[in-house]
């Protein structure tokens, strides 16, 4: 299986500028230090010497980095046959042209490509997918390595560039070193490509540490989030919530105390409020040193300090992303706010980007009862959101029964709803403190509201469920979250790209693709020809007997005894109850495999001979999703005397998308666990599978072909 590639520090190991110096290495201490892909360059050298020093490069590197062989593709294949480690080429312009290339190499390997000029990127754009992996686009700037290069494109010809490439992955090129990745970053590039600044470096693999550091400061920051809220000593609400909250979401916190309380789990003994000055003098001391990606206001509790608050938000020219938490009101349903904090408040709510009451809190700002359903939360939720022009969490955590819906909500109504069960606890001090920190949080780094809500619901659920294995407070007290519950069990601070769902939305146009194809559309109308329908059969029973192996391997992988059990019952289903299906149609697993049917195959056969299980689950969950998904829909379609309604109802049957759904939590778990570079690998393996589900339905018999 093609190996993803991490651009986003590039070593040209050129020969030429390495001089006297070990090209080995240098290559291990770069690689050591950071570097995430090597390209040893060698033009003038002749290929047994290369083929020397390349493997001696791939001994050096150890699997750890991608490494690619420049122009020379014969190299390339040596190296692979005398065993080293080598993962592709990079050619260019002048070399053989990559379709050529691409079968030369076969599909596993990686293969990059240089382009900058409009013609070459008209070229890129028409080219199969799949051809090329990469683009290095420059050089941005005149360079000594290459002199060859075409006219430098400076970093706006590099964007424009960037912009023209079909959506490839784009390195920069061309005399760039440190301090350069702010400008490529913001040109679109996803990595900086050197050769001198690590080459040349007295310490290579310090250099490329720099490298490496600085990209991740401008691709991926850690955000910077202020709390401006009151504190609670015992940790389970006020800033002390909101500053583990912060941390256990992937942001710096930083916190502005509005009032010292002494509290416990038992309730609020005493509050001391510092003067106004020093509530400004601590605002002033962040804002006038730090760089605020997101603000979470909570506790203010006078209207001067809600003024405090709003003047300095109005002195900072660009606001942050601003939530706010409008704490107004006790557990003991007491007002803690009096008429003139309440008008102060509203002011404050203009200047937020969400705002989060519970339904005690929404009922005071909008005038009404407490909502006793969740439609007259919504209705309240969406009647704030149109006077301030603000998104409203509506929370139902104090309606009645069983259920806890959420909802984002707009000026129209709901963004985003989501729903689930109520989870039985005492110990939820601190819940709507944490909630909108993490929301603020997370805003920060994925810049998405809707997104941003749903990551940090869940990770509060998380923090919900946990908190009774905490042993914090006596008797009769609502005790804190397990702000730490991730930490615990091995995941990671939330991020889309371990999130199915997010998967699945950037499948979209695959999806829009397999919908619109003649195959799903003819068999929905039941106008299918029946060659062709017997053809899916065909290939369709060689695939599930294959995939009930991957299944098996899967289950072999598995980490817990419910997981192996799961992924074993579907490989039994493969074989009985869909291949019953097949088999009842006349589908002979010996037959042929298409060209369609065989890259499935071996695209799911090297996911579970890699022996990464997280890998392994992300390529094997469309065979599940799609087919749920576009299976539910066409038996809805079906009717009586419809030619394939057994097919249909196999694939729209409830248990099979009970399993659908169990196959999803089972991704998500193993993506939450994965580095960022296994996430990009899951990431890949669960696109690629898409891409070779909607091949498999396109596919037609020769026969049909030919005509």
């Amino acid at each position: 299986m093609r190996r993803p590639v991490d651009l986003s520090t590039y070593l040209v190991a050129d020969l030429a500028t390495l001089d006297h110096r070990d090209a080995a290495d240098v290559v291990r201490a770069a690689v050591d230090g950071g570097a995430t892909i090597v390209q040893v360059r060698g033009k003038d050298v002749g290929a047994t010497r290369l083929l020397e020093v390349v493997i001696a490069c791939a001994e050096a590197n150890a699997g750890r980095a991608t490494l690619v062989v420049n122009d020379r593709i014969d190299v390339y294949l040596a190296a692979r046959a005398a065993g080293a480690d080598v993962h592709g080429v990079h050619i260019g312009q002048s070399d053989v042209p990559p379709v050529s290339a691409r079968q030369i190499v076969g599909p596993d390997a990686i293969i990059g490509l240089s382009a900058s000029t409009p013609e070459n990127l008209d070229r890129v754009r028409a080219l199969p997918p799949g051809t090329v992996d990469y683009l290095g686009t420059g050089a941005v700037r005149a360079t000594p390595t290459k002199r060859d290069h075409p006219v430098p494109l400076g970093w706006d010809g590099l964007a424009r560039a960037i912009a023209s490439a079909g959506g490839l992955p784009c390195v920069a090129i061309g005399g760039l070193g440190p301090g350069d990745a702010a400008d490529a970053y913001a040109a679109g590039a996803d990595g900086v490509a050197v050769v001198r600044a690590i080459c040349l470096a007295d310490d290579p693999a310090g250099a490329a540490r720099e490298l490496r550091r600085e990209w991740s400061r401008v691709s991926a920051p850690v955000p910077n989030i202020l709390a401006i809220a009151g504190s609670d000593p015992s940790g389970g609400a006020g800033i002390q919530a909101d500053l583990k909250t912060i941390q256990a979401t992937g942001g710096y916190g930083m916190a502005a105390i509005t009032a010292l309380t002494a509290q416990n789990t038992q309730g609020v003994s005493g509050v001391h409020v510092p003067p106004l000055s020093f509530l400004r003098a601590q605002l002033d001391a962040i804002a006038s040193d730090v760089t605020i990606d997101a603000i979470k206001i909570g506790m203010l509790g006078t209207a001067d300090v809600i003024q405090t608050v709003t003047t300095w938000l109005d002195g900072l020219g660009t606001i942050p992303a601003v939530v706010l938490d409008p704490v107004m009101v006790a557990t003991s349903g007491d007002r803690l706010l009096d008429d003139e904090s309440e008008r102060a408040l509203f002011a404050l709510i203009d200047r937020a980007d969400v705002v989060t009451p519970n339904l005690v809190e929404l009922a005071a700002l909008t005038g009404g009862d407490v909502a006793q359903t969740w439609d007259e939360a919504l209705t309240q939720a969406r009647a704030l959101a149109a006077r301030h022009a603000v998104l409203v969490l509506a929370k139902g955590g104090h309606l009645r029964g069983s259920a806890c819906p959420d909802a984002l909500v707009g000026t129209d109504g709901p963004i985003i709803q989501m729903d689930g069960p109520r989870i039985v606890t005492e110990n939820t001090h601190g819940t709507g403190c944490s909630l909108s920190s993490a929301l603020a949080s997370l805003q920060a780094r994925t810049g998405d509201w809707a997104w941003s809500t749903r990551l940090a619901r869940d990770w509060l659920r998380g923090a919900i469920t946990a908190a009774d294995t905490l042993a914090v407070g006596g008797p009769g007290g609502h005790g804190p979250l397990d702000h730490a519950h991730a930490i615990r069990t091995g995941a990671r601070p939330p991020r889309l790209a371990a999130e199915p769902d997010f998967w699945w939305e950037q499948i979209a146009q695959i999806r829009a693709d397999i919908d619109a194809g003649d195959f799903v559309r003819q068999l929905a109308q039941g106008t299918l020809p029946a060659e062709r329908f017997d053809h899916y059969l065909q290939q369709d029973a060689l695939y599930l007997q294959a995939y009930a192996r991957v299944l098996r391997s899967a289950a072999d992988l598995a980490p817990t005894r419910e997981e192996r059990d799961f992924w074993a019952a579907s490989a039994e289903g493969c074989l009985v109850a869909e291949m019953e299906l097949h088999r009842s149609r006349g589908a002979d697993a010996r037959a042929e495999e298409s060209a369609e049917t065989a890259a499935y195959l071996r695209h799911l056969r090297d996911a579970a001979e890699a022996s990464d299980y997280a890998l392994l689950v992300a390529a094997v969950l469309p065979c599940f999703w799609i087919y749920d998904d576009l299976g539910r829909r066409l038996a809805a379609a079906s009717s009586e005397g419809h030619p394939y309604a057994d097919w249909l109802a196999t694939y729209g049957d409830p248990a099979f998308t009970r399993a659908t759904q169990q196959a999803i939590e089972v991704a998500r778990r193993a993506a939450r666990r994965e580095s960022d570079a296994g996430l990009a690998r899951m990431m890949s393996a669960f696109t690629r599978s898409s891409e070779l589900e909607k091949d498999f339905f396109a596919q037609r018999p020769r026969v049909l072909v030919s005509r």
